[in-house]
């Protein structure tokens, strides 16, 4: 959805109050870049044109105008949630260029939580004795010892030694347990970590 932004821009002997910047409108293909250098935002045609008499009158340099737009459109990407019109692929680059992201920053406390859920999960699981029942999969409650729960678990659990990134798709995929498995897990009485 497209936003307006206002920011008065300085440049050298020239005040431009309230100039409007709207991002997220237009997106002109033929002169596609990066958001960070202007791409999706607009800019009011009176003010171009006064930097452009600035231009002119000698009072202001192209390369100087040039960087304070960028400067300005800079400050203004976090305000226009510019992140989400980013590119997926660019977004996937840029998180494992930098070690993270909005996206893995925005859910890494949700998935801190989902691991120590987890790791509970699995120390009860390994405690038949003080904990002899789980729930299964809509199927109510069964022993821990119940090959239906015991067919689609693992023999052992080791949490993430960090946290991955979380833009950064791992498929799993469950295998069925086998007996000889099945048997192996019976007598695992204790998980690689607590």
């Amino acid at each position: 959805m497209p936003s307006a932004h206002k920011a008065t821009l300085r440049p050298a002997g020239i005040e431009l109050q309230e100039v409007e910047f709207t991002f997220g409108s237009s997106f002109p293909h033929p002169r596609e870049r990066a958001i960070r250098e202007g791409y999706g935002f607009e800019i009011e045609l009176p003010a171009v044109l006064d930097l452009l008499t600035g231009i002119d009158d000698g009072v202001l340099k192209a390369g100087d105008v040039k960087d304070l737009l960028l400067h300005v459109v800079d400050g203004m990407y976090p305000r226009a949630d510019c992140w989400r019109y980013e590119d997926d692929e660019d977004k996937l680059a840029w998180c494992r260029r930098d070690g993270t992201c909005q996206t893995c920053d925005r859910h890494r406390d949700a998935f801190a939580e989902s691991l120590a859920v987890a790791a509970e999960r699995w120390r009860r699981w390994t405690l038949p004795d003080q904990y002899p029942y789980a729930a299964g999969n809509a199927k109510g409650l069964h022993e821990v010892g119940c090959h239906i729960l015991r067919q689609g678990m693992p023999c052992s659990a080791r949490q993430p030694p960090m946290m991955p990134k979380l833009c950064v798709p791992s498929p799993t995929k469950r295998t069925p347990m086998t007996a000889r498995r099945r048997a192996s897990c019976r007598t695992t009485t204790s998980p690689s970590t607590p």
